[in-house]
């Protein structure tokens, strides 16, 4: 996996219509940092998991791209070691003081990734330990809250494929996990199956004249996929 990301990094920075601020990865993760995790959290992450954070335990990127004469934030990635990720993030999550359900919630909700500086951390992924699993959230400050169908090594993946580029877990939202006709579910996370089909049409008009090598049918079947389901809601 390091590998991979050594090789983003530098085909981003020998793009010329990229501008790459930032891309570095931290140290390996240390079996002492797990057990200290276990011991003052009395938490621990999926072996496929900290297997990943075994080569790298951090992940920092950003990138803007300059397309007539502007420079525009493409893709960021903002995950932090291990320990940042388990203890309390400085980066909230959060709901109304009444709201004793969805605090009780937000509880299990740890930050694995955001966009800090291209969107001031108004939308990030939650990382929801539950029932010995990992569960990944999109959440955005000002819009709906939906379950993302990735797992954290699935995560990692994308990560590359995308490169981080602003908005791209759209396209991985778990409709089968979202129950619209629940009233507290679409009050308090979504009420329509996906709010970020703006963010998708921008990844596809932009991502292939930055990376024309590049496949997007996925990409252009996922947009597809949720326009039709938004229309038929």
């Amino acid at each position: 996996m390091k590998e991979k990301f050594d090789t983003l990094f530098e085909n981003l920075r020998n793009n010329a219509l990229v501008n790459v601020e930032q891309a570095n990865l931290g140290n390996p993760l240390r079996a002492s940092s797990i057990n200290a995790g276990k011991e003052e959290y009395q938490k621990v992450l999926g072996t496929n998991t900290i297997s990943i954070f075994q080569e790298f335990n951090s992940v920092f990127l950003a990138w803007k791209y300059s397309m007539d004469h502007d420079h525009v934030w493409g893709g960021e990635i903002r995950i932090s070691p291990y320990l940042v990720i388990l203890g309390k993030s400085k980066v909230p999550f959060e709901a109304s003081p009444d709201n004793k359900k969805m605090l009780e919630f937000l509880g299990n909700i740890h930050l694995l990734d955001h966009f800090q500086y291209s969107l001031q951390s108004t939308l990030k992924v939650g990382l929801e330990l539950r029932d010995g699993a990992e569960h990944l959230w999109l959440w955005n400050d000002n819009g709906e809250k939906y379950p993302l169908s990735l797992s954290i090594p699935q995560y990692f993946e994308r990560l590359l494929e995308t490169k981080g580029f602003i908005g791209w877990q759209y396209f991985f939202v778990d409709l089968g996990a979202c129950d619209f006709s629940d009233p507290y579910f679409s009050e308090n996370f979504a009420a329509v199956p996906n709010d970020g089909t703006a963010r998708m049409e921008e990844f596809l008009q932009v991502m292939p004249k930055l990376f024309p090598d590049q496949d997007y049918a996925f990409y252009q079947e996922r947009l597809v996929f949720f326009k039709e389901a938004n229309a038929k809601f």
